[in-house]
C-alpha cells in the first residue's frame, strides 16, 4: 500500500479479512472502515523509502474499534382501550453498530393494580422470567390491563450483544384508555296527543247542564293551524325572557405548518466524508458538513454548529452541541439534537428524531429550541426541554412536545400526538384536506397546562387533559374530551361526540367541590352532535343539525339552536333552550315517576317549531314559545306558557299556573293532578281536556270570584281565573282517551 500521494499508480487500499479497509486520500490522509461487526485492533505494517532508495525497518499503525454497547430506544404503546383482553407489546428495539443483540432483559413489571405482563401464555410475577429472552421471545411479551385501570405505566428493560455488553437502560410507556360509555338516551313516553274532534250537542235550555258527548279521534301527530306558519325565531322566548343570547365562539387562529428551508443556515469551515459502506464518524471540528453516503452509519458531531448529511441507510447520528443541521436521507435513522438550537429532518424511512436531553440524570438542554420534522414514513419525534416545533409529515406518526410550550403539526396519516408538560398547540391534520375518514384518524393528547388543540380532517379523538383547553373538532365525527380545567370545546363539522369533563371525580379532583374542574363551554357546531356536560356550570350549544344535549351535574345551560334537538338537563337548576326546529326539552333526567332533586328549579324555553316540553322534578318554568307545542308539568308546582300556537298544556301531580298564550290552546287535567291556575283562557278557542276516565258528569262548576272554580268531589282541579261559570258549557270540553 502506497501512504506516499505524489506517487501515482501505487496502490492506494488493502483490506483485511473480516477486519475492514485501509485507504489514503490524495491529502495522505488514512481512513479506516470496519466491517459490520468488527470489534479489536486493526493492524497495518508499512515502511519507509527515502529519495536514495534506502528502506526503513517495519513500522505498524493499529486502529483500535472498540466494541459499542447496544442503544436501546424509547418506546411508547398508547391509546390502548381498555377492554381487559390482552395487548401485544411493541417489539423493543435496539441496536449495535459492532454486534448483534443477543438478548433482552426487563427491570420493572406492572403493579397488580395496572395489570399483568405475559410471555406467550405465561403471566409473569416475577423479572428473573423476563431476564436474557431472545429477541424471539421478547416478540411475544403481551399486557392485560385489569379492568378498572386507566393512566399509564413504564416498563424499563436493556439490551445485550454478543460482545456481553449492555444497553442503555429505556422505557416502554403503556397508555391505557377508557372506552367512552355515552349515557343511554331514555325513551321519552308522552301522552299521547289526539287532536279532538268533538261534536257540540246544543243545550235546549239555558239552566241544565247536559253531558257531552264527544267524539275524539286520537291521533300521534298535531295537526297544524291551517293559518300561515309563522317565521322561525331565535332561541330567545320573549315572552318568558329565559333565553339570553347564547355565547359567541371566540375568534381563534390556528398556525399553519412552518415551512423548513431547503439549505442549513449553517456555514461550513471543512468537511468530512465518509464512504458507502458502514462508516463511524466523529466529527471533532467546529463548524463542519459531515457527508456519508451508502451503510448504516454511526456518526457523533462534538462542537460547533454541524451539517450533518447521512444518506442512505440506516444512519444513528448524535450532535452534541451547537446549532446542528442534520438530514437522515434514505433509510430507518436515530437523530439526536441534544444541545443547542437543532434542526432534525428524518425524510424518507421510519425515523426516530429526539431533540434535548431524555436523561433526567444528566444537564438538560435549557437553551434549545428545536425543529423535528419527521418526512415520510412512520416516524417518532419527542421535543422534550423547551419551545419545540414538530412536523410529523407523511404516515403514521407519534409525537412528544415534552416539557415547556410545543407546535406540533402531525400532517397526512393517522397520528398519535401528545402535548405533554406547558401551553401547547397540537393540530392533527390540515383542515383544507379532502381524505378518506380512514385516512385521518389522529389522537391528541394535550396533558398539563392550557393547550390549544385541532384534530383537522378525518376521525379525530381529542383528549385535553388538565387546564384551560381549547379543542376544536374540525371535520369528520370527532370523539372531544374537555377533561378537567375550564375547556372551551367546538366539534365543528360532522357528528361529534363531546363530553366537557371527566365522566368521573377522579384521583385529580375532590370529590365534593371538584377542584381541578371548571366550567366548559362546547358548541357542537355543524351535524348531529352529542355533548354531555358532565361537572360543574356548563354552556352547551348544539348548533346546526339533530343534536342531544346532557347537562349533568349542577347548573348548566343548553342551547339546542336549528334541528330537531333533544336536551336534558340532568341535576341542578338547567336552562334548557330549543331554538329553531320540533324539539324535546327534559327539565331533569327524563325520567316519569322519579324524583331526584327537589330543589332544582328549571327553566325550559321551547323556542320556535313544535316542542314538547317535561319538567319532570322541581318546581320549573316551561314556555313553549312559537309553533304548536306540548308541555308537561312535572311532579311540583310549575309555570307553563303555552306561547303562540296551538298548545297542549298538562298540568300533572302539582298545583301549576299555567297560560296558553295566542292561538287554539288545550288543558290537560285528571282527578289525579293538582290544583292549577289556568289564566288567559279564551272562551270559544280554548278547550278543557279531561284525561285519565275522568268525565263531564263528575265536575262541579261554581263561580268564585271573578273566575270560574273547577271541583271533583271535595278536590279542586283547576281555577279559571276571570272567566264567568256561565260562559263554561260542554262544548268547553273534551275526552281524551
Amino acid at each position: 500500500m502506497d501512504l506516499d500521494p505524489n506517487t501515482p499508480g501505487q496502490q492506494k487500499t488493502i483490506t483485511l479479512d473480516n477486519q475492514g479497509t485501509f485507504k489514503v486520500d490524495d491529502q495522505g490522509n488514512i481512513t479506516f472502515t470496519p466491517v459490520p461487526g468488527f470489534a479489536g485492533v486493526a493492524t497495518l505494517s508499512y515502511t519507509v523509502e527515502d529519495n536514495q532508495g534506502a528502506t526503513s525497518n517495519p513500522a505498524k499503525v493499529g486502529v483500535t474499534i472498540p466494541n459499542q454497547p447496544p442503544v436501546a430506544e424509547n418506546l411508547n404503546l398508547s391509546g390502548i382501550v381498555n377492554t381487559s383482553d390482552s395487548v401485544k407489546i411493541p417489539n423493543l428495539v435496539a441496536t449495535d453498530l459492532t454486534g448483534s443483540i443477543v438478548g433482552y432483559s426487563l427491570t420493572s413489571l406492572p403493579n397488580s393494580e395496572q395489570g399483568t405482563l405475559f410471555l406467550g401464555q405465561t403471566p409473569i410475577t416475577d423479572l428473573s422470567q423476563v431476564q436474557g429472552l431472545t429477541p424471539e421471545q421478547a416478540q411475544t411479551l403481551a399486557f392485560a390491563p385489569n379492568p378498572n385501570f386507566v393512566g399509564s405505566f413504564v416498563l424499563n428493560y436493556l439490551a445485550t450483544d454478543n460482545f456481553g455488553a449492555t444497553s442503555n437502560p429505556a422505557t416502554l410507556t403503556i397508555s391505557v384508555v377508557a372506552a367512552p360509555i355515552p349515557t343511554p338516551e331514555p325513551t321519552p313516553e308522552p301522552t299521547p296527543i289526539p287532536t279532538p274532534e268533538p261534536t257540540p250537542i246544543p243545550t235546549p235550555e239555558p239552566t241544565p247542564i247536559p253531558t257531552p258527548i264527544p267524539t275524539p279521534i286520537p291521533t300521534p301527530e298535531l295537526i297544524p293551524t291551517p293559518e300561515p306558519t309563522p317565521p322561525r325565531s331565535s332561541g330567545q322566548n320573549s315572552e318568558c325572557n329565559i333565553c339570553l343570547p347564547a355565547p359567541e365562539l371566540p375568534n381563534v387562529i390556528f398556525p399553519e405548518p412552518p415551512i423548513l428551508g431547503l439549505e442549513s443556515p449553517n456555514p461550513t469551515f471543512s468537511i468530512l466524508n465518509g464512504t458507502q459502506g458502514n462508516d463511524v464518524v466523529i466529527g471533532v471540528i467546529a463548524n463542519q458538513s459531515i457527508f456519508t453516503f451508502g451503510g448504516d452509519d454511526l456518526i457523533t458531531a462534538f462542537t460547533g454548529n454541524e451539517n450533518v448529511y447521512a444518506g442512505e441507510g440506516n444512519d444513528t447520528v448524535d450532535a452534541l452541541s451547537g446549532n446542528d443541521w442534520i438530514e437522515g436521507g434514505g433509510g430507518d435513522d436515530l437523530l439526536r439534537g441534544s444541545y443547542g438550537n437543532d434542526t432534525l429532518q428524518g425524510q424518507e424511512g421510519n425515523d426516530t428524531l429526539l431533540a434535548g436531553i431524555d436523561d433526567p440524570d444528566v444537564p438538560q438542554d435549557l437553551e434549545g429550541r428545536d425543529w423535528l420534522s419527521g418526512g415520510t414514513g412512520d416516524d417518532f419525534l419527542s421535543g422534550n426541554e423547551n419551545n419545540d416545533t414538530l412536523t410529523a409529515g407523511e404516515g403514521n406518526d407519534i409525537g412528544y412536545g415534552g416539557q415547556n410550550d410545543d407546535l406540533i403539526f402531525g400532517d397526512h396519516g393517522n397520528d398519535t400526538l401528545y402535548g405533554d408538560e406547558g401551553n401547547d398547540t397540537v393540530i392533527g391534520s390540515p383542515t383544507d384536506d379532502v381524505v378518506n375518514a380512514d385516512e385521518e384518524q389522529d389522537v391528541l393528547y394535550g396533558y398539563t397546562e392550557d393547550d390549544l388543540l385541532q384534530g383537522g380532517v378525518g376521525n379525530d379523538t381529542v383528549y385535553a387533559g388538565p387546564g384551560n383547553d381549547f379543542v376544536f373538532g374540525g371535520q369528520g365525527d370527532d370523539l372531544l374530551r374537555g377533561e378537567l380545567g375550564t375547556d372551551t370545546i367546538y366539534g365543528d363539522q360532522g357528528n361529534d361526540t363531546i363530553f366537557a369533563d371527566n365522566l368521573s371525580i377522579g384521583i385529580d379532583t375532590d370529590a365534593l367541590s371538584n377542584t381541578g374542574d371548571g366550567a366548559d363551554v362546547v358548541w357542537g357546531g355543524a351535524g348531529n352532535d352529542w355533548i354531555s356536560g358532565n361537572r360543574n356550570n356548563d354552556t352547551l350549544m348544539g348548533g346546526e343539525g339533530d343534536d342531544t344535549g346532557y347537562g349533568g351535574e349542577q347548573d348548566d345551560m343548553l342551547y339546542g339552536d336549528v334541528g330537531n334537538d333533544l336536551l336534558y338537563g340532568d341535576q341542578g337548576t338547567d336552562i334548557l333552550c330549543g331554538g329553531d326546529g320540533d324539539d324535546t326539552l327534559y327539565g331533569g333526567l327524563g325520567q316519569n315517576n322519579t324524583v331526584h332533586d327537589s330543589s332544582a328549579k328549571d327553566q325550559l324555553s321551547g323556542g320556535a317549531g313544535n316542542d314538547l316540553l317535561s319538567a319532570n322534578e322541581g318546581e320549573n318554568k316551561l314556555c313553549g314559545g312559537d309553533g304548536n307545542d306540548t308541555l308537561y308539568s312535572g311532579q311540583q308546582n310549575d309555570t307553563l306558557s303555552g306561547g303562540s300556537g296551538d298548545d297542549w298544556l298538562f298540568g300533572d301531580l302539582g298545583d301549576d299556573l299555567i297560560s296558553g298564550g295566542s292561538g287554539s290552546d288545550r288543558f290537560v287535567m285528571s282527578a289525579e293532578t293538582g290544583f292549577d291556575q289556568i289564566i288567559n283562557f279564551q272562551v270559544g278557542e280554548d278547550i278543557l281536556v279531561l284525561a285519565n276516565g275522568l268525565t263531564f258528569n263528575q265536575l262541579t262548576l261554581t263561580q268564585d270570584g271573578t273566575s270560574t272554580l273547577i271541583r271533583v268531589g271535595d278536590k279542586s282541579l283547576a281555577r279559571l281565573a276571570g272567566v264567568s261559570v256561565d260562559l263554561i258549557t260542554p262544548n268547553s270540553f273534551e275526552l281524551l282517551s
